[in-house]
Parts: C-alpha cells; sequence; structure tokens
C-alpha cells in the first residue's frame, strides 16, 4: 500500500496533489511513488498456503516461484499488478479482506467473465494482469503466457513443465508425443478386419484367425 489509510483515495491519481496542470514543481515523493506502482518487480515471491496465509502483492509485477495463495492490494481505482505463475502447480489470487479504504472485501472478475468473485485461479506457466475499475472491483486479464507473449484475450500458452500438451474443449491437455512414451490407458481398435499391411489388429480379430498348427 504506496500510501496511508488517511489519504483514502477515490482513485490512484487522486493520491499525487502535486500533480497540477500548469509550470510549477512536483514533489519527489509522488514521482517516487509513481515509479513503484509502474516498474516494481519482486523476482521468486513465496506465496501462502490458504487465504489466511496469503502473501500481499505490492510491486506492479511479481514472479510467484512457490506457495499457492495471493492477495492483491487494496482496490484503489486505476490500480494495476502483474503475476506471472512460474511455480510448479496453480495458485490462487484473492481480493483483499476487508479493504482498509472500504472495509468490504474485494474481489475480482475472472479473465473472460464479468461475475465478480472472492478467488480467481492462474495455472502454472500463465502470467495475468490485473486492473481495478471501481473501488473494490478488480478485472484479471489473461492470454499471455509467462515464456512467450501474445495477444492479450487469445489463445493462453500451455503450461511450461516439460510436457507436451494439445487443446481439447478450449483447454490444454496432456499428450503423448510423437516421439513416444508411456500410455496411462487401452488403445480401443475399431472393429472389423485391417485393411493395411501395416494397421494393427484387434484382440478379437486376432482370436478369430483360423492358424495353420503344422510343422515349419
Amino acid at each position: 500500500m504506496p500510501w496511508s489509510l488517511a489519504d483514502h483515495p477515490a482513485n490512484v491519481l487522486s493520491v499525487f496533489t502535486s500533480f497540477q496542470p500548469g509550470y510549477r514543481l512536483v514533489d519527489g515523493g509522488d514521482l517516487l511513488t509513481v515509479a513503484n506502482l509502474l516498474f516494481s518487480v519482486q523476482e521468486g515471491a513465496d506465496g501462502g498456503t490458504d487465504e489466511q496465509s496469503a502473501s500481499p502483492i505490492i510491486n506492479c509485477v511479481t514472479d510467484a516461484v512457490q506457495g499457492t495463495t495471493f492477495v492483491l492490494p487494496p482496490g484503489v481505482q486505476g490500480r494495476y499488478a502483474k503475476v506471472i505463475n512460474n511455480s510448479s502447480g496453480q495458485i490462487q489470487i484473492y481480493g483483499m479482506s476487508p479493504d482498509p479504504y472500504t472495509g468490504l472485501i474485494d474481489t475480482i472478475a475472472p479473465a473472460g467473465s464479468s461475475v465478480q468473485q472472492l478467488m480467481v485461479p492462474q495455472e502454472p506457466g500463465e502470467a495475468c494482469e490485473y486492473w481495478c475499475f471501481a473501488p473494490g472491483l478488480w478485472k484479471q486479464v489473461s492470454g499471455i503466457g509467462a515464456g512467450a507473449p501474445g495477444p492479450q484475450g487469445g489463445i493462453p500458452e500451455a503450461p511450461l513443465n516439460g510436457q507436451t500438451y494439445g487443446r481439447n474443449s478450449g483447454t490444454w491437455v496432456p499428450v503423448l508425443a510423437l516421439a513416444g512414451g508411456t500410455m496411462t490407458g487401452p488403445i480401443i481398435l475399431p472393429p472389423g478386419p485391417a485393411t493395411d499391411p501395416n494397421q494393427a489388429i484387434s484382440l478379437s480379430e486376432l482370436q478369430a484367425l483360423a492358424i495353420d498348427e503344422g510343422t515349419y
């Protein structure tokens, strides 16, 4: 929280009282606060294990590497934060509860939705932006992979965990690479005889074959 509770800002711009039209000196503290809001970065951030122990997000960009829970700063209109999930699992982002300025619980609308909720998830390798458009109301914007930036709102990058993924119903699912691997379930072949010399045949087709048991 880069300003005191006494400021009780309606929006971010209202905090900077030295920003006035015309030629005049600007308070250095205001400029430092702007710089922190726009350029501060936290690398290797550790999250909590539940909502009560969630780690506060205080920088413009946060690189999450451990833990599962983080909490956004107070929802002042115009506030911005970006979170990159470089951990191996899903993380949860909470709104502040309660917001010290409003006394209420901040909420977040997940990417692709306008419904405010108490928590939104981020998958491994996913980078999300969070914008506060109204006091206490955040909006999550996803669609940027942590390793390969792309257009916001497009198809997000697959998780960066060394596994091969394919698209299924709008989400990434693990698939078997062309070089091979271990199947976790059986391969079900279509019924009927093979039509290609190199085609695999089903167990029922194999059992139906008349094999000559003579001497070779």
